[in-house]
């Protein structure tokens, strides 16, 4: 599910530099992946938005040949003059509808794919298209013409599962670290460089253990085999009726966490969950080179929510001596 991670309350002062938060499977190989362009609401409006698939990952813009009008994907736009969330989808469209618009917007005349947003509106529905190019796709949102200020655009790039295999995105076949990037223009602002970075696999390993009326539960979060510092980590403890007691807590500096709690007699059940987080990386991810004159500005790093492996875990407890 596409979700805007603190959007909807963010109180950013004006100046805040933009953000890019890049998401998907913790997985090498995972289909699908999504992209989030936020700002804080004093801000200039975005005029374009460029954002860059990394190498590494399997870019599919048409969708395994998707038709025209099919969807293949889905999107959230938050304006800053309204509190409720715009939720279009993203089909696929016919280049030559958008020429004009692709030529205002990238300078192109062809273009090797047109997706469009489509956002629900009183009245006729309004297309928003967004332009692709090599590893590039930009967007060029208008203002005036979605009803407010966007504060944040969030797509899910992709549709697969039941009787649809549109991929767009799919996660790089091999380990490692990635950088997704945007070029943001603004009025008034120099063209300024954002990134996200993502590493794979992220892997939320547990073990569940009772000696003697107590439950002792371990495990590591790790990003491509090293240990995550401060992840939120949520334990639910059930019997076959209903969950009996959680507990939670965040990593050590190495990745590891443990619990530990009195056990009654009985058979349970152990799941283990953590949460996503974005952390500010601006210093070392925005090192090295910019693609934008007004430099890199924000760099973000990404954890995934992950459920534990295993998913769930059977325990038994015996009667305390």
């Amino acid at each position: 599910m596409l979700a805007l991670v603190g959007v909807a309350t963010c109180t950013a002062s004006a100046g805040a530099v933009p953000r890019l938060e890049a998401g998907g499977g913790a997985r090498v190989g995972s289909t699908g992946a999504s992209v989030e362009y936020r700002q804080a609401k004093d801000d200039p409006a975005p005029t374009r938005i460029a954002f860059r698939v990394p190498a590494g990952y399997t870019f599919t813009p048409d969708a395994n040949g998707a038709a025209v009008g099919s969807i293949v994907g889905t999107g959230i736009v938050q304006l800053a003059t309204q509190p409720e969330l715009l939720t279009p989808v993203l089909t696929m469209r016919q280049p030559a509808a958008f020429r004009s618009e692709g030529i205002a917007c990238t300078g192109r005349d062809a273009h090797d794919a047109v997706w469009a947003m489509v956002v629900a509106h009183t009245g006729a529905p309004l297309d928003v298209p967004i332009f692709v190019d090599g590893r590039t796709f930009t967007i060029c949102p208008d203002a005036a013409l979605l009803g407010g200020k966007p504060t944040a655009i969030a797509l899910q790039l992709g549709i697969v599962g039941g009787d649809a295999n549109r991929p767009v995105v799919t996660g790089p076949s091999k380990r490692g670290t990635y950088v997704w990037s945007a070029i943001v223009s603004r009025p008034g602002m120099a063209d300024a460089e954002i990134r996200s970075i993502v590493t794979v696999p992220q892997v939320a390993r547990v073990t569940a253990s009772v000696a003697r009326g107590r439950l002792r539960i371990a495990g590591t979060v790790t990003a491509n085999g090293r240990g995550v510092a401060a992840v939120r980590v949520r334990v639910e403890v059930a019997n076959r009726r209903r969950t009996v007691f959680a507990l939670s807590g965040r990593t050590h500096a190495d990745g590891r966490f443990e619990f530990r709690h009195p056990l009654a007699r009985g058979t349970f059940f152990v799941r283990t969950g953590t949460y996503p987080a974005q952390r500010d990386v601006t210093k070392t991810g925005c090192a090295g080179p910019a693609e934008a004159p007004g430099g890199c500005v924000s760099a973000t790093r990404i954890i995934v929510g992950l459920a534990g492996t295993p998913a769930s875990i059977r325990i038994r407890s015996a009667r305390v001596p």
